[in-house]
């Protein structure tokens, strides 16, 4: 009965911690009382019919919490393997899904549609002006960490566990940015870059002026076109050379460019697990950054990424899945379809590619709301490719290195 009660009962859970047995059963405490919390903020925030825009400023200042509740809850429920928690999980998707996704994506939906069929969003930065934004001008050695999938929420949570890390001197700020659409992979990773233009093949390779921008040897040659003095590097490459070698690397650059994926990868090959991945992905971040720092390889780290994701523990029901017949499509999804001629049918918006690619003649159709396409293959929980908030808000978490802070006795 906990998940019907008032905010008050966070502070039993709280006083819990410091019982006898409570490691036994941290992590159904913990999973209570993000229970708690997701129902409390459901219950309390209020998502009228608003402009894109202002839905955007009150997601990144508000709505977003809620994301964070749900993915805190399930996190917590796969640790306890408990089935004390299954009624809890029942009320928890229903808040969740039907309360609060079901209700706000479909009002965004509504207000995105009258965009159609210019994607762009008033006033606010786009992903595709991200180099020219943050890095063109940057006097200060810089690294840019990408992480595939890190969506706004994650990156909230990323800031407050560098904050957190008392072995990490640093100024934090987090910005955001609207994502390229269909958010996915390809596209977000070439947006990212240097370019004057984007142009898309009949296989959907994407390239920056000219280039390829499909592997990280290409990537390095983009950005190196830009700024001489630059890398492009694999986390995991990065992980595994040796201090001195990366030393003579990050010797006299301007700019790195360091790729990584651990969320979008899971979630893609076990979704299930994708939770999971958020979190080991903070603390490799957070960890990462502080590496950095320490061995003076950069004093400025940006953590951004090429799209945010959708999931959702339940199994969606047949009304939210949309059947669209064979199409020869260029790339299809479960929320994306690109293809030279729009899908005129109710509950698809059809945006015209020609905002991020030079004389597309090309259209991005992607369902309403959280509605899927019913596609072959893959996972319908986690997904990726559409407009929802949660996949077109896109962080900018700004850690600049501050010398001048002393750690106290």
């Amino acid at each position: 009965n906990a998940i019907n009660y008032t905010g008050d009962d966070k502070k039993v859970i709280e006083k819990r911690k410091n019982t006898l047995f409570f490691e036994k059963y941290k992590f159904i405490y913990e999973a209570l009382y993000w229970a708690i919390e997701l129902n409390n903020l459901v219950k309390n925030t209020n998502i009228p019919d608003q402009k894109p825009k202002d839905f955007i400023k009150n997601y990144v200042s508000n709505y977003y919490r809620i994301d964070k509740a749900y993915r805190k809850f399930y996190y917590y429920c796969q640790l306890s393997n408990s089935r004390y928690l299954d009624k809890v999980r029942e009320i928890v998707e229903k808040a969740y899904v039907n309360n609060y996704l079901d209700n706000s994506c479909s009002k965004f939906s509504k207000q995105i549609n009258e965009l159609s069929p210019m994607w762009k969003i008033e006033d606010l930065p786009m992903q595709k002006d991200f180099y020219y934004n943050k890095i063109k001008n940057e006097k200060l050695k810089t690294v840019v960490i990408i992480s595939d999938a890190l969506r706004y929420e994650v990156a909230q949570d990323l800031m407050q566990n560098i904050k957190n890390n008392y072995q990490i001197k640093a100024q934090t700020d987090l910005d955001f940015m609207i994502g390229s659409l269909p958010s996915y992979t390809k596209l977000g990773k070439a947006a990212l870059l240097p370019h004057t233009d984007l142009t898309m093949n009949d296989k959907g390779e994407i390239f920056a002026d000219g280039i390829s921008t499909v592997s990280s040897e290409n990537r390095d040659k983009i950005l190196k076109l830009a700024k001489p003095n630059s890398v492009v590097l694999d986390f995991e490459d990065f992980n595994k050379k040796p201090q001195k070698e990366l030393k003579e690397i990050f010797s006299g650059l301007d700019v790195a460019y360091i790729y990584h994926d651990k969320i979008d990868s899971t979630g893609e090959n076990k979704e299930e697990d994708v939770f999971e991945a958020v979190e080991k992905t903070i603390n490799e971040i957070t960890e990462k950054i502080k590496f950095i720092f320490n061995n003076t390889l950069a004093g400025n780290v940006i953590v951004t990424s090429d799209h945010g994701f959708l999931y959702q523990y339940s199994d969606l029901e047949e009304r939210q899945k949309i059947t669209i017949g064979s199409l020869p499509t260029i790339e299809k999804s479960k929320r994306y379809i690109l293809d030279k001629t729009p899908i005129n049918q109710q509950g698809v918006m059809n945006f015209d590619m020609s905002y991020i690619l030079k004389d597309s003649k090309l259209v991005v159709s992607t369902p309403f709301n959280i509605n899927r396409f019913k596609t072959q293959g893959g996972g319908i929980n986690y997904v990726h490719g559409g407009a929802s908030p949660q996949e077109i808000v896109v962080p900018v978490l700004h850690v600049k290195q501050d010398r001048k802070q002393e750690i106290n006795k």
